[in-house]
């Protein structure tokens, strides 16, 4: 087959019910819109102004049109079949700062894509030769701390987890020998040049450059979420004829992993208990209600509360010898369980110290007795 990994385009014939691959499409550009055709044509993730080469390792996929594919394919694969999920559809802006530090932004969403040293939702630079072959390689990413432990469970990635071995992602990009090719994780890893790898959103990239980039130039991470149908029930490397469906069921694209996305509802209808309220939990806070000194609180300020109240409630306060001393109506169509009492009674003069009874009696007829005990400051 001729196939993407979780950095590109999925390019799979429309075999029985028409498709078969989720996600793919990741490219890198420079600008404010990528200018190269067919940016995601067999293991192209892409370019960048100043950048020799962006290297993603895509598995299962000719590196030149009938070429042959990376040996280490069935290794390459594993990464992305457990943290693919870590994936979003977002441009995504790196801005460059000095030595190698850079401000992340998720453009889409208007929120910034967080450091992590491990492997999240997030961005990381994987500056360690983990593996100890001289160079930063794609088997590297492998060590990562949550990702090492993981891998041999498949049983079929090669990996042996080492935690002596285990390394963290960093916050900063820095200049090693690196490898944008190679076998399966045995090795050898020919260097071809110095760059670093970066770690961002699910996805696993190693850059071949000769300088860090400059202070203020900004790279930008196109992703995709959705569905590619080839043109016919055979695959080819030429990209014109295939479709790209957004959202086709039962492939619904998931919900983006992006750090502070808020997603709001809105509703027509009021809200509305489920089943009856229960009054027994009703109560009084603070009981007691206790004020030391006519400094402590002002009068304006007197608050006794009732909670645990239905949305509908009928409040009746009483002394011990039974004198009515105020009827609350409590009414929150959105539900609010908690009403305010100034500690005023009918006549709006505050309430002596002393125990008192309150009945609570609910819109469907349920009652329930309590009481509270008043001490106010010495007049």
């Amino acid at each position: 087959t001729n196939r993407r990994g979780s950095a590109g385009a999925t390019i799979d014939p429309g075999v029985a019910t028409g498709v078969r691959m989720v996600p793919g499409g990741s490219r890198w550009f420079s600008g404010a819109n990528e200018t190269v055709a067919d940016p995601t044509a067999l293991i192209k993730v892409g370019h960048l102004d100043g950048v020799d080469t962006v290297w993603a390792p895509i598995h299962h996929t000719p590196t030149v049109p009938g070429g042959s594919q990376y040996p280490g394919s069935t290794n390459i694969q594993c990464f992305s079949y457990l943290f693919s999920d870590m994936g979003r559809a977002a441009d995504v802006k790196f801005t460059w700062g000095a030595s190698g530090a850079v401000t992340v932004t998720d453009v889409s969403h208007n929120t910034p894509v967080i450091f992590k040293p491990t492997v999240q939702a997030s961005y990381g630079f994987l500056n360690t030769d983990a593996n100890g072959n001289g160079v930063i390689d794609w088997a590297d990413f492998n060590f990562i701390s949550n990702v090492s432990p993981t891998l041999p469970g498949l049983g079929f990635c090669g990996h042996t987890d080492d935690p002596a071995k285990r390394i963290a992602l960093e916050s900063t990009a820095k200049l090693n020998p690196i490898s944008t090719a190679g076998p399966g994780t045995g090795g050898p890893f020919p260097a071809n040049g110095q760059g670093f790898g970066l770690y961002v959103n699910g996805e696993r990239y190693i850059f071949k450059v000769s300088a860090l980039p400059a202070s203020g130039q900004v790279w930008t991470l196109r992703t995709y979420t959705g569905l590619l149908r080839a043109p016919t029930n055979s695959l080819t490397n030429d990209p014109a004829g295939y479709t790209f469906w957004a959202n086709l069921p039962p492939f619904e694209p998931r919900q983006p992993m992006v750090t502070g996305v808020r997603f709001n509802a809105q509703s027509t209808a009021a809200s509305e208990l489920v089943g009856a309220p229960d009054i027994s939990k009703v109560h009084t806070v603070p009981d007691p209600y206790f004020v030391r000194s006519a400094f402590e609180i002002g009068p304006a300020n007197k608050k006794l509360y009732f909670v645990n109240l239905p949305p509908q409630a009928i409040v009746r306060i009483f002394t011990l010898n039974g004198t009515l001393v105020r009827v609350l109506e409590h009414n929150d169509p959105q539900g609010g369980t908690q009403l305010a009492w100034d500690l005023r009674n009918r006549n709006n003069q505050f309430v002596a110290s002393g125990v008192y009874f309150f009945v609570v009696e609910s819109a469907d007829g349920q009652k329930k007795i309590g009481r509270f005990t008043v001490i106010q400051f010495a007049r």
